[in-house]
C-alpha cells in the first residue's frame, strides 16, 4: 500500500504544481468565500499554502476582521512534532521546518485549545474524508484526539472515489472544494 500512496502522491502533487497561479488564485478565493458564508463560531486551526495548496488569506482576514482567534502549526524541533502558535495580521512569519511559514509566537498544545474548526490542506482527499497528505504522518498526530470539525480544504480535481486507508489515518468530518461543499 505505501508504493501505492507513493504514487498518488506524486501524481497529485505534480497536477497540483502545474496549477497556473490565476487558478490558484481564483479557486483559493472561492474556498474563501464558502468558508466565511459557512463559519458558525469557535478558533480556526488553518495552515501556510505550501506548492500550490489553496490560498486562505482572504479567510483569515475574515477572522482577524471577526476576532476569531487562529492558530497555524508550528514545528517544535524538541519534540519533532508539530503544535500550534497563535496568528493574526500582525504576527512575524518565518520559514520553519520543511520550509513552511510559521508564526514567530509561543507554542500552544493542541488539547489546551477549545473545540476547534480545523482546516486542513492534502494532495487528495476521498468521499469519505479521509486524506492523502505528503506522509508524515503530521497532521495525524496533530488531530489524533483533538475535539471539534475537522474540514479538508481542496480543489475538486483532488477529490476521488476512494483512497487507500491505514488505520492510523484520520478523516476530516466535511470537505471544502473550489466548487463545492461536501
Amino acid at each position: 500500500m505505501n508504493e501505492l500512496k507513493q504514487d498518488l502522491r506524486q501524481t497529485f502533487k505534480t497536477q497540483r504544481l502545474s496549477m497556473p497561479p490565476k487558478d490558484v488564485n481564483e479557486k483559493s478565493s472561492r474556498i474563501c468565500e464558502t468558508l466565511i458564508r459557512n463559519y458558525h463560531e469557535g478558533p480556526i486551526v488553518g495552515y501556510m499554502p505550501i506548492q500550490n495548496e489553496p490560498d486562505l488569506s482572504q479567510f483569515y482576514a475574515f477572522c482577524h476582521h471577526q476576532k476569531i482567534p487562529l492558530y497555524l502549526p508550528k514545528y517544535n524541533a524538541i519534540t519533532q512534532q508539530y503544535q500550534l502558535a497563535r496568528y493574526d495580521h500582525s504576527t512575524d512569519l518565518k520559514k520553519g521546518h520543511l520550509g513552511i511559514l510559521e508564526p514567530q509566537t509561543d507554542l500552544v498544545s493542541v488539547d489546551q485549545l477549545p473545540a476547534s474548526t480545523w482546516l486542513i490542506p492534502g494532495l487528495a482527499f476521498d468521499h469519505t474524508g479521509f486524506r492523502l497528505g505528503f506522509g508524515k504522518g503530521y497532521y495525524d498526530q496533530l488531530l489524533d484526539s483533538t475535539p471539534g470539525t475537522k474540514i479538508g480544504i481542496a480543489y475538486d480535481w483532488q477529490i476521488v472515489p476512494k483512497l487507500p486507508v491505514d488505520q492510523w489515518d484520520i478523516p476530516c468530518d466535511r470537505l471544502v472544494t473550489s466548487e463545492c461543499n461536501e
